[in-house]
């Protein structure tokens, strides 16, 4: 590990990518370190701006200032490359979308924005657009603003077009959908009259069954280094695992496969540095977690993805398990580790695993109509399976501009994993098995068992829900 990472990491200091790149470019040590002592006492997330306004506050001479002058060089060539990641990643997710719309609904945009102008006033169209703008309208209609990758266009949606209001009122920002309307001239210009909005969905498929019983588990949010994580229960789960309680053996020996969705120690994170008295190393936390999972039976198959405490430096996506700091887990031979998101195929069952942090503004949205949180949880993941999209828009912070849409769910998945939320809750969509697990720490509040562990037979897809 750097000197700059193995600084932040002691120090628990939040920085973006882009600043932490700067940083880890200067060449002089002395500025380094008067740059390190001072963000350590700053709580706020430490950007690019603020290491460059600390670059000039510390340069002392004419060979420090021609490398300020080398950095906002690099600078302007990143934010080209930035803008035109960006905008590759507009396009990606339109493309995407457009065609995951045209397969669930066997619909096809017969035009794009370039040919309105060459329209005849009443003509019938049928066209893809990614949502950029939404309004009032005169008479409670609803004015909505697209772009395809050629122009944009408006569209206005009556009222009284009921579904295909509803459905206007549903998109959010940087959806995608085809229009069914009639494209209306006037001397000020031209919108499309809608008469039905087609949205993604997820496509129905015919229920099929394996030929053999093959269980898999699956928890998450394990959060090891938390000091109120429950040792004493997730034992209890290895134990299970390793087939020591009779009464479940003959459901546990089957168990081939476990499935973690993220978090796997407290790590730090803005809530953890102020509120818990947390190891301060990562990798001692995954050392000691490592401990514990090496005692888990080895015939069984683990797979774990990153949640947000897993992440050094946050980005969204989160970048994969460090290899320094996670190291302890690559020494695994039953351990693969994957990315958030991940698809993984175990007998011809397609398994969608997903922390749960991407889609957090979902879940906020939801708690205003719903109380229970079990509900919550339920709706949001129906949400995201349906728009067929982890993340609700692309204006979020921390994105970075990877010049594709790495959050689409391009591919149907028989099976969707989440946590984050520390919530366990079941349901399905359109024949998707949707599953969300609780951490495995304890809460002031907690009076029963609460550490969720699920157990699905891949042949039907039937659960079973352990608490421990």
């Amino acid at each position: 590990m750097s000197k700059v990472k193995e600084f932040l990491s002691k120090e628990k200091i939040f920085i973006t990518q882009d600043a932490l790149e700067i940083l880890e470019s200067l060449e002089e040590s002395e500025i380094i370190d008067l740059i390190l002592n001072e963000i350590k006492n700053i709580d706020e997330l430490i950007t690019k701006e603020t290491i460059n306004e600390l670059i000039k506050k510390y340069s002392k001479d004419l060979s420090l200032k021609e490398q300020n002058s080398q950095t906002y060089k690099r600078e302007i060539k990143e934010v080209s490359d930035i803008t035109m990641g960006y905008k590759l990643m507009l396009e990606d997710r339109f493309n995407k979308l457009k065609k995951i719309i045209e397969k669930v609904h066997r619909k096809t945009a017969g035009i794009t924005s370039i040919d309105l102008d060459k329209m005849l006033d009443k003509s019938q169209v049928s066209i893809a657009g990614m949502l950029y703008n939404k309004e009032s309208a005169k008479y409670d209609a609803l004015l909505l603003e697209f772009e395809d990758p050629y122009g944009s266009f408006r569209a206005i949606v009556p009222k009284y077009k009921k579904e295909a209001y509803q459905s206007a009122l549903e998109m959010k920002l940087d959806d995608v959908a085809i229009l069914d309307g009639i494209l209306i001239k006037t001397d000020k210009g031209y919108y499309i009259r809608v008469n039905k909005i087609y949205l993604p969905d997820l496509e129905f498929e015919a229920e099929k069954k394996l030929e053999k019983n093959i269980y898999i588990a699956c928890i998450s949010d394990i959060r090891y280094g938390n000091e109120t994580f429950d040792y004493n229960a997730f034992q209890n789960l290895i134990d299970f695992l390793n087939n020591k309680f009779d009464e479940y053996k003959e459901i546990s020996s089957k168990i081939k496969y476990l499935l973690i969705t993220g978090d796997l120690i407290e790590g730090f994170s803005f809530e953890s540095k102020f509120k818990f008295d947390i190891t301060d190393d990562m990798y001692s936390q995954y050392e000691e977690l490592a401990g514990l999972l090496s005692n888990i039976r080895q015939d069984i198959t683990i797979y774990s993805i990153p949640g947000e405490r897993d992440q050094l430096i946050q980005t969204i996506p989160f970048n994969e398990f460090d290899q320094e700091i996670a190291e302890p887990l690559f020494k695994f031979k039953n351990l693969i580790l994957l990315k958030d998101p991940s698809y993984i195929d175990i007998s011809q069952r397609k398994i969608l695993m997903t922390h749960g942090y991407y889609f957090e503004s979902l879940f906020k949205e939801n708690i205003v109509d719903l109380e229970k949180l079990e509900e919550v949880m339920i709706k949001t993941m129906k949400d995201v399976i349906k728009r067929r999209s982890l993340i609700s828009s692309v204006r979020i912070e921390g994105l970075l501009p990877l010049g594709y849409d790495p959050f689409i769910i391009d591919e149907r998945p028989d099976l969707m994993l989440c946590g984050h939320f520390d919530i366990y809750s079941n349901s399905s969509y359109h024949g998707c098995l949707l599953i969300s697990n609780s951490s495995w720490i304890n809460y002031l509040n907690d009076e029963k068992p609460r550490h969720s562990c699920y157990v699905i037979n891949l042949k039907d897809l039937s659960i079973m829900r352990f608490l421990f």
